[in-house]
């Protein structure tokens, strides 16, 4: 593990049961309905990708998780843990 500016720990697994990490980028959809001649809105409607909200968060099947400002993702890949700066914390 390395330390970021004593701040993260680079991990590879979850701290607290050694099970793999999962990260989840969010994004931001509509449903967008027309109204029919009578007025009323349809049942049916089309998808547009509004683009991504720019947020992020991970989990890990036992139950560990990180919002968006308790981890990072370096420019080369890597998960930098800020939440469980040592296991079991």
């Amino acid at each position: 593990m390395k330390l970021f500016a004593t701040r993260g720990v680079e991990r590879r697994k979850c701290p607290l049961c050694g099970g793999s990490i999962e990260i989840s980028y969010l994004y931001q959809y509509s449903h967008d309905y027309k109204l029919t001649k009578s007025g009323r809105i349809s049942k049916r409607y089309t998808t547009h990708d509004c683009g991504s909200m720019e947020v992020a968060v991970a989990m890990c099947e036992c139950g560990a998780n990180w919002n968006a400002d308790e981890f990072e993702v370096t420019n080369d890949g890597r998960f930098v843990d800020y939440k469980y700066r040592e296991a079991g914390e």
